[in-house]
C-alpha cells in the first residue's frame, strides 16, 4: 500500500471472500487508517472484526499436518485461500505466511483459538511442530529477505535531509507494480521514484559469530554507506548475516561494520538478497517431494536448506577475504519441524491481550533448528472486512 507521495506505508493481503466482499488483513503501518478515509464517499462499508484471530503454521510439514484434517489442502496455490473445518471449528486457511517456508494461516474465532492451537502443538508434536515467537520470526525474514514495516524503513532509520517514505525501488519491491496497469492508486505518484534510488537494500555477512545490532552503521573507508535494519547469526551456517540499507547503487565488498552498543568492530561483505532459496522454491512448490531415509541420496531438510545457503554465499563471497573458520558440520539430527505463532488471544478462549500478555510465560523453542528460551511476542495483526453496500 502506498500513500499519496508513492512511498510505501503497508505491507498487507487482501482477500476476496465473496463477490462483493473483502478481508484485508494488514501489519503495523497505516494501513487501516488509509482505507478508512478510503471508503469515504463511496458506496462501500467497513467493519472492524477484532475476534478473527490468525495462527500461523509454518514449515517442511505443515502441509503434511493439514493434508490429515483438510482435504484438498495440498492443492491450494500460492496466496490463496479455502473455507474449511478444522477439528469441528470453522475456519479460512490461507498459503500466506512470514517464513519464507511453504506454510498456511489459520483465521478463525477467538473462542476456537485456543483449542486449534493446543490440538495442533499436542496432534503435531511426533512431526516436530513446536510453538514460536516473533524472534524466530525475525531470523527466517533475514534468510529470506522479507521486509518488515516500519523496522526495515525510513522510520526507523530516517534520512539525514529528506522526511521518511522509502520508493518500491528502493526497498526492492517494484516487482509489484504491474507495468500494462494503471487503474490502482498512487501509480502516477509511485512512477517518478524510478531511477532516483536514494538506497537499496542488501545484505552483509559479517566476520564473526556475533550479530550485529538493528542502526548499527556500515562504514566504507571510515565514511557512513549504510545501516542495519536486522540481524542474526544463522542457525544453518553459523555466520552472522543482516538486511541492511546501503546508500550505495551496488553493494561493495570487505567492508566495516561498527557496533556503538556491543562496541563490535567487524569485516564485513555485502551479499545479494536473498541469503536463502532465491527462487522461492519452497515456498512455491505446489506439491513436497520425499525420498524415505532408507533411500539412498536421501538428506534431511535442514542438510539441504543449509546446502542451498552455503552455496549461495559462496557465490557471493569475495575470494580475496575469508569471513572465519569453516562452517562447522550441522549436527546430525532427522528433525523437521513447523512454526506456529499465534495473534491475539491465545491458550483462552476469552483472553484480552493484556492479560495474555501478561500469562504467557517464556517458551522453550526445542524444535532442532532454534534452541533458545524465548517470550512469546503477542502482537496484533487486525483483519478489516470490507463489504459493498
Amino acid at each position: 500500500m502506498l500513500n499519496e507521495s508513492g512511498h510505501f506505508i503497508e505491507d498487507c493481503v487482501l482477500f476476496r471472500m465473496g463477490p462483493n466482499a473483502w478481508m484485508f488483513v494488514h501489519g503495523s503501518g497505516a494501513g487501516h487508517e488509509t482505507l478508512t478515509n478510503l471508503v469515504v464517499g463511496r458506496n462501500a462499508a467497513l467493519i472492524v472484526d477484532d475476534d478473527l484471530h490468525d495462527l500461523s503454521l509454518q514449515g517442511p510439514v505443515a502441509v503434511d499436518f493439514l493434508a490429515r484434517h483438510v482435504p484438498g489442502i495440498r492443492d491450494l496455490k500460492y496466496f490463496h485461500h479455502m473455507p474449511a473445518t478444522l477439528f469441528g471449528r470453522p475456519v479460512t486457511i490461507s498459503r500466506t505466511g512470514y517464513s519464507g517456508e511453504r506454510g498456511y494461516e489459520i483465521f478463525c474465532k477467538g473462542e476456537d483459538a485456543g483449542l486449534i492451537w493446543d490440538t495442533i502443538l499436542s496432534e503435531g508434536k511426533p512431526l516436530g511442530i513446536v510453538p514460536t515467537c516473533f524472534t524466530t520470526l525475525d531470523w527466517l525474514r533475514v534468510e529470506s529477505y522479507l521486509l518488515f514495516f516500519p523496522y526495515d524503513m525510513s522510520q526507523m532509520h530516517p534520512f539525514d535531509r529528506d522526511p521518511p517514505g522509502d520508493s518500491l525501488w528502493e526497498l526492492g519491491l517494484d516487482f509489484t507494480v504491474s507495468p500494462g496497469k494503471d487503474g490502482f492508486p498512487r501509480r502516477r505518484a509511485a512512477l517518478p521514484s524510478r531511477g532516483k534510488e536514494r538506497f537499496r537494500i542488501f545484505g552483509i555477512l559479517i566476520e564473526g559469530t556475533t550479530a550485529a545490532d538493528a542502526g548499527d552503521e556500515i562504514l566504507a573507508d571510515g565514511k557512513k554507506v549504510g545501516v542495519v535494519t536486522c540481524a542474526m547469526v544463522s542457525p544453518l551456517t553459523k555466520k552472522s548475516m543482516a538486511i541492511a540499507r546501503w546508500t550505495r547503487q551496488r553493494p561493495c565488498t570487505a567492508r566495516s561494520s561498527r557496533s556503538a552498543a556491543k562496541k563490535l568492530r567487524a569485516l564485513a561483505i555485502s551479499h545479494t538478497l536473498p541469503f536463502d532459496d532465491p527462487e522461492k522454491e519452497k515456498a512455491h512448490r505446489s506439491r513436497l517431494t520425499r525420498r524415505a531415509a532408507s533411500e539412498p541420496g536421501h538428506r534431511p531438510v535442514h542438510e539441504r536448506r543449509r546446502a542451498r545457503m552455503l552455496r549461495s554465499i559462496g557465490a557471493e563471497r569475495d575470494p580475496e577475504r575469508d569471513l572465519g573458520a569453516a562452517i562447522p558440520a550441522w549436527r546430525q539430527t532427522e528433525r523437521v519441524y513447523a512454526c506456529v505463532k499465534c495473534m491475539h488471544a491465545i491458550r483462552s478462549f476469552r483472553l484480552s491481550r493484556a492479560s495474555a500478555a501478561r500469562n504467557l510465560a517464556s517458551l522453550l523453542l526445542n524444535g532442532g533448528f532454534y534452541e533458545r528460551a524465548a517470550h512469546f511476542s503477542l502482537s496484533r495483526r487486525p483483519a478489516v472486512r470490507g463489504r459493498a453496500v
